[in-house]
């Protein structure tokens, strides 16, 4: 009896040693999981802190994204604008042409016609030249036949003849240039139309 009680301790004394051994193994095991608790809690901490620092830099690149939007956009409109303002520009302009033009063409026009004027005055003060030298003016005034009022009014026609031929011994001649927006140059030129012998 007293050998098998004997056994039995030693196999009580065996189990109570594995289950100590039992229990440190489940001791560290739990320390071990409780480490990796922590290790997990301290990642999420930081994930935490990650995350918001990430929202906090998303934040400042949208913040930049929209100021950079709203940059654009304003440009766009100025751009639009003075684009606008081009073209208003170019139409004033453009009319301002065509105005000129018009008055380029006009004083081409008034000075063709004073041109031919000119010509028409010429051709008369010829004609008339030719009448006077043809009717021997000088005799007919020194005529004793012709009252004083008849001599006097010949006297003044003849005067006014001369008058005449003096001024228009050289007849001008006008030359506008091609029409342009710019400051209108007229260059002028003398023909002498008189006889020379």
């Amino acid at each position: 009896t007293y050998g098998l009680f004997n056994e039995e301790l030693k196999s009580l004394r065996g189990f109570l040693s594995e289950a100590r051994n039992g229990e440190k193994r489940l001791k560290s095991s739990l320390k071990d999981m409780e480490s990796q608790v922590f290790d997990l809690q301290r990642d999420r901490d930081n994930c935490k802190r990650l995350q918001l620092k990430a929202e906090r830099e998303l934040g400042k690149v949208k913040m930049l994204f929209d100021k950079e939007r709203e940059t654009l956009n304003r440009s766009f409109d100025e751009q639009q604008q003075s684009r606008q303002d081009l073209q208003d520009q170019f139409d004033e302009i453009k009319q301002e042409m065509e105005e000129k033009n018009q008055l380029v063409e006009k004083l081409r026009q008034e000075l063709m016609e004073k041109r031919r004027q000119n010509l028409n005055q010429v051709k008369k003060l010829a004609e008339l030249e030719k009448m006077f030298n043809q009717m021997e003016t000088d005799k007919v005034i020194n005529s004793k036949d012709l009252s004083p009022e008849i001599k006097n009014v010949l006297i003044q026609l003849k005067e006014d003849v001369e008058l005449l031929k003096n001024i228009s011994d050289a007849v001008s001649y006008t030359h506008l240039t091609l029409p342009t927006i710019y400051s209108v140059q007229i260059s002028v030129v003398a023909v002498s139309l008189k006889k020379k012998n």
